[in-house]
């Protein structure tokens, strides 16, 4: 209620006065006396609102406190004679203020354009209001300005402190004359050209402020911008460690190019001289290196990401490019040069997916640029061959996120095509989805793994086939192949030993269900490959260390074990060593310490497939468990050495005369430890015989 507040005006607190001085439906009258009021932060809330009475402007342009005042200048609305009075006023804020005013008449921003004070001249130039005579004369003042000041000496090594936000400001105002930025972007390149060190690149970076401006000012010539990109091309370089450079130079340089070509009125051959992208700026790794306890961290450049970068930026002014020279043509050949083009803007290929040609369509579907929802129309096209192109085209990463995914995983940009290749595999047409299952993009990497599981099962033998030939060339995947069990199964049972090769073959990649129904196929070769794979284990590998197929036995044998003492005497070593094919190095691990079991040492030793020279070796030796080991394989060679040993127990030589033929016997007779009662028995023996 106004006659309320007016009635309180006198003892109500400042911030109930404050909250009712912003409320837009303040009367004028409230207003006025709000403006009077002894309260700065009343009369400030007054000053700050967006709308309010002209006679209460001219109030709060008189007012005592500078930033109330400054408040009020910005206001649209003031009048014309306040204005007068604040374009005068002995603040620089309420002058730098008031100059950004819109309403600001021409006359007045022409005075602030020769004002003292860079601040309030650079709030002109940024001014939307401001006229092409008040720009240009803020250009020429400004430049004159620079060009009175007395020069530096060559040796002097202080920084180049002249202001350039008025500059900067007229610039980047789209109401400055193309005479006045023409003038701008000399006066930057004539100051790289006077200057005693041309090389100072914080300098140079600086003035590159300048040409920034432009290069985003939308109403700027062509020329003006082709003048920038070249001059910005020409000088805005480094070189030296990036360590010891003030590297946003060339930092500045992309960024003003990337501007210019993003700047709608740039032409086509700026886009051209832009497009191999190699003015993209340097990218930079970080390396560290200890020593002593102390950490040493430096900056290298990354040949790798600088050379992604250009790559990605080379692509982007392309297609900026064709967006430029894209006309709506009746000439197909016209139409179909765009869809083919993997550089062509994607609105542009968007809207030749809607061409009535299919090969235009078709040409759509092909290319690598064309965007999902685009790919998801092209994917329910009534046009076979244009469904049969969309299945088979791929849609990779750009550089840059190829380079990064080192470091950091993202989807692939494949995954956005997810639902045009989802339709694709659920085709009526056996080709389309055979295109689809062939397709290792967007089978691996666009399916979901229910829709690659669903074309296992598909009635179409193409398609199956297609599928298999997608698994037998896919990389190693950690974690196991993205296929159901049940369509495993499924190929497994309807395929035959093609299938079931390219499944064995995929090691570390199925379960264990898996493996053993690939195991029972009855083909050896599969079997031999299930037998390699780390992931068979417990009874499967007992079952396939039983084979009789040597080849099988020997792969189960040379499995790794993990830790070199592990003790062999498992389920999988005891049917290892009973098997007749089982090799030579597996029986030679048993017998010298991969097992205390003495049973399967005997074993091993006693096999048919342990060396003969070991078997000699251990028969010569002085431990009586391998002389007795030995003496127990019954081998002639051994028998005889251990018959030859005088370091042989009783218990061995006793053995030795019993299953010993007869260079056995006669070693038994030269052995000096050779015990009477055994001597007595060889004789009978020989008597006998």
């Amino acid at each position: 209620m106004p006659e309320l507040v007016l009635a309180i005006l006198d003892t109500a607190g400042e911030d109930l006065l404050r909250d009712y001085a912003k409320e837009a439906s303040t009367p004028a009258d409230v207003l006025r006396r709000f403006a009077e009021h002894t309260s700065a932060s009343v009369r400030f809330a007054v000053a700050s609102r967006s709308a309010t009475p002209s006679d209460v402007l001219k109030i709060l342009a008189l007012d005592s406190a500078p930033n109330i005042r400054a408040a009020a200048a910005r206001i649209q609305g003031m009048p014309v004679s306040s204005l007068v009075n604040l374009v005068a006023d002995a603040d620089n804020a309420v002058r730098k203020a008031v100059a950004g005013n819109v309403s600001m008449p021409p006359e007045l921003l022409m005075r602030l354009a020769v004002d003292d004070v860079a601040d309030v001249v650079a709030a002109v130039a940024a001014n939307a209001s401001a006229t092409g005579p008040v720009l240009t004369k803020i250009v020429n003042d400004q430049l004159a300005r620079r060009a009175g000041r007395p020069a530096r000496p060559a040796y002097s090594t202080e920084r180049d402190t002249f202001p350039l936000e008025p500059l900067i400001s007229a610039g980047g105002n789209s109401n400055t004359p193309d005479e006045a930025l023409t003038v701008l972007v000399n006066s930057v390149a004539g100051v790289f050209a006077r200057s005693s060190s041309p090389r100072d690149e914080r300098r140079l970076a600086e003035e590159a402020r300048v040409w920034a401006a432009v290069a985003r000012n939308e109403k700027a010539s062509p020329d003006v911008l082709e003048a920038v990109a070249r001059s910005a091309h020409r000088e805005l370089w480094m070189k030296g460690d990036p360590d010891r450079v003030p590297r946003d130079l060339e930092g500045s340089r992309e960024r003003i190019l990337t501007d210019i070509v993003d700047n709608s009125g740039s032409r086509v051959g700026t886009l051209e001289f832009l497009s191999d992208g190699e003015w993209v700026a340097r990218r930079t790794t970080t390396r560290s290196e200890r020593d002593d306890g102390h950490t040493t961290t430096w900056t290298i450049w990354d040949g790798s990401a600088t050379a992604a970068a250009k790559a990605d930026m080379a692509r982007k002014v392309r297609r900026e490019i064709s967006r430029r020279s894209w006309q709506r043509e009746d000439s197909q050949a016209d139409r179909i040069g765009f869809a083919t083009n993997p550089d062509a803007a994607p609105e542009i290929l968007d809207e030749l997916a809607n061409d009535p040609a299919d090969a235009v369509r078709r040409a759509v579907a092909e290319n690598r640029s064309t965007p999902p929802a685009a790919f998801a129309r092209l994917a329910a096209d009534a046009e076979r061959l244009v469904r049969i192109a969309a299945a088979g085209s791929s849609h990779p990463d750009s550089a840059i996120r190829e380079h990064e995914r080192s470091g950091y995983t993202r989807e692939p940009r494949e995954v956005a095509y997810r639902d045009g290749f989802e339709s694709l595999a659920q085709d009526v047409d056996p080709e389309v989805r055979t295109a689809v299952a062939s397709n290792a993009g967007a089978f691996w990497v666009a399916l979901s793994e229910p829709a690659r599981s669903r074309m296992a099962f598909d009635e179409h033998p193409s398609v199956r086939a297609a599928v298999l030939t997608s698994i037998s060339e896919l990389d190693h995947v950690f974690g196991g192949l993205e296929i159901s069990a049940a369509a495993l199964q499924h190929m497994i049972q309807t395929g035959g030993p093609e299938t079931w090769r390219t499944l064995a073959a995929r090691y570390g990649e199925l379960p264990i269900a898996i493996l053993e129904q690939l195991a029972s196929a009855g083909d050896i070769e599969t079997t031999l490959l299930v037998a390699k794979d780390y992931y068979t284990k417990g009874d499967l590998l007992v079952r396939l260390a039983r084979s009789t197929d040597r080849d099988v036995v020997e792969a189960v044998a040379a499995r790794p074990r993990f830790g070199e003492q592990r003790d062999l005497n498992d389920a999988v070593g005891n049917a290892l060593v009973r098997n007749p094919h089982a090799p030579e190095i597996f029986l030679r691990q048993v017998a010298y310490g991969g097992t205390k079991d003495e049973d399967m040492i005997k074993l091993a030793i006693s096999h048919p497939n342990f060396p003969e020279s070991m078997l000699i070796g251990l028969a010569k030796g002085t431990d009586q468990r391998w002389i007795m080991a030995a003496a127990a394989s019954r081998n002639p060679q051994a028998l005889a050495a251990v018959a030859a040993n005088d370091q042989a127990s009783a218990e061995a030589l006793a053995y030795v005369a019993t299953y010993g033929g007869h260079e056995a016997r006669e070693a038994l007779l030269l052995n000096k430890n050779t015990p009477p009662e055994l001597l007595l028995r060889l004789i009978e023996q020989n008597s006998r015989g």
